[in-house]
């Protein structure tokens, strides 16, 4: 959750360079959500499960309606396919950013994805 002046960002990339994981190498996939980039992000989750990328995802408080999109997407990522017949790549992370909600009883984001 994001707070006033904190922006996990660069502290999830140095994570994921130490991990061998870099946006030049496509290994780590970063979006900005916000108005049109849900279906690149549901081409990314896949690519990310499929390959062991990691998917950093900032903002999907932006995107309230596509989050149970993601939820579904996100459990498709673990079944094995005759695309993928090994199911999700060991090495796959999914990270998100978002506000928190203005009141406390709203909820963004699915529990399964927390």
């Amino acid at each position: 959750m994001l707070f006033p002046g904190v922006n996990p960002v660069p502290d999830i990339f140095h994570i994921a360079e130490l991990n061998g994981k870099t946006e030049q190498d496509g290994s780590l996939i970063y979006i900005s959500m916000g108005q049109g980039q849900e279906n690149l992000a549901n081409q990314k989750l896949k690519e990310a499960g499929r390959d062991g990328h990691w998917a950093l995802f900032a903002n999907v408080h932006l995107m309230q309606d596509w989050m149970k999109i993601l939820e579904r997407n996100f459990e498709l990522v673990f079944e094995k396919t005759e695309e993928n017949p090994d199911g999700v790549h060991p090495d796959f992370r999914m990270f998100l950013t978002a506000e928190k909600p203005p009141l406390p009883l709203m909820e963004w984001i699915p529990e399964q994805i927390l």
